[in-house]
């Protein structure tokens, strides 16, 4: 591809590190292990370095390679790191005892989610790049940046519980794991409303303010995209919490598929339209698609009655939140000053509420507290 390509043919070599990085991956294992620390503690080392390295050797649009080359000898490096640790947790194997074909089904069937999932993040840029313009895919890709980063803290959460479901799967106890999706259902949900409506409540001031004048539209874009944190949370407690661990491969990979295939059609009618607004129109629509078809999917297992039943308290609680914030956001300039109180206000505001409404989410965290002080 990159022979027969004469556009961006330096930065498609550098960004190709990243799939020799893939190759190095063994954060899987510690995931399964349950031992988080080791990969969590290393990244975390890693990405500080590489956010270093960036403010340090990048300083105008000339240092673009320089960039991309962090970022991916940043990934390999992360993936390296984490070798060492297994030292003393595997041994070679016995090649004959492997049985590599009796798993070969599986892997294939959890290939096809993946290229879905890719599919929707990567096609609608391709396709808004060449139906817009590449200035609209840089500035589509920034607003994509921050909601993934927000949206990290739920969807890691489904990391964490996928071993701990799979292995309650294991010793037979349903009733454990409806318990604990329950609770997981409003934690992820307390979580992610906060995050979604802050989101939604700097986001005109904070896009300019952080990318840079020329970045007003990003403001927009992220407003557009925000809910789908709400929704990527909840699909994510049916999908990587319940459907994966239990073995219900079809049933994921049909409604991944499905969200894949809507994405793209809205791509190609939203944007023509739309633009860069179609877009994000388009990945928001698609995340509310792929949690319907999850919820249809688990509804025999469990009730998606008692799962919402707080959801109302999340969200009024996110409302009085985001009405305070984006009051602030419009009457006062934009600072680093503003945006830390900002999002003090916004957490006083939005725990007090769920205080008041005393939600699943405040019990649980009262009970910790409580524990850890008395």
């Amino acid at each position: 591809f990159i022979l027969l390509s004469n556009s961006y043919r330096e930065i498609f070599l550098l960004q190709g590190i990243t799939l020799v990085a893939s190759m190095f991956d063994v954060s899987w294992y510690f995931m399964g292990r349950e031992n988080f620390k080791v990969t969590v503690g290393r990244n975390f080392i890693i990405k500080i370095l590489t956010v270093f390295s960036i403010f340090l050797f990048v300083h105008s649009p000339k240092d673009l390679t320089i960039y991309i080359f962090i970022l991916s000898f940043g990934t390999l490096l992360g993936n390296l790191s984490i070798w060492p640790y297994l030292k003393k947790e595997v041994y070679f194997p016995d090649i004959k005892q492997l049985k590599i074909s009796g798993h070969l089904p599986n892997i294939l069937i959890l290939f096809i989610p993946v290229v879905a999932t890719q599919v929707c993040i990567v096609l609608n840029r391709i396709i808004l790049g060449i139906l817009d313009s590449v200035e609209s895919v840089g500035y589509f890709s920034q607003s994509s940046q921050v909601i993934n980063v927000a949206s990290s803290v739920v969807v890691s959460i489904g990391i964490v519980m996928l071993p701990r479901v799979s292995n309650m799967k294991a010793e037979n106890n349903f009733d454990g794991v409806q318990v604990l999706l329950y609770k997981t259902f409003n934690i992820v949900t307390g979580i992610a409303v906060p995050i979604s409506f802050g989101l939604l409540g700097i986001s005109l001031s904070f896009a300019p303010f952080f990318f840079g004048g020329n970045y007003d539209i990003v403001g927009p874009i992220m407003m557009i995209q925000a809910p789908t944190i709400i929704f990527m949370a909840w699909s994510n407690v049916f999908g990587t919490q319940f459907l994966l661990p239990f073995n219900r491969m079809k049933t994921y990979t049909v409604s991944v598929v499905i969200e894949a295939i809507i994405s793209l059609v809205l791509n190609l009618v939203l944007i023509p339209i739309w633009g860069i607004m179609g877009a994000a129109f388009s990945i928001t629509i698609s995340e509310v698609v792929l949690f319907v078809l999850q919820a249809y999917f688990v509804r025999k297992d469990f009730s998606i009655k008692n799962l919402f039943n707080e959801v109302w308290k999340y969200l009024f609680s996110g409302i009085v939140m985001f009405s305070i914030i984006f009051f602030m956001n419009v009457h006062f300039e934009m600072s680093v000053f503003q945006i830390l109180i900002q999002i003090l206000i916004g957490i006083v505001v939005y725990v007090s509420m769920n205080i008041v409404l005393n939600t699943t989410l405040w019990s649980m965290s009262f009970k910790i507290i409580k524990k850890i002080l008395f």
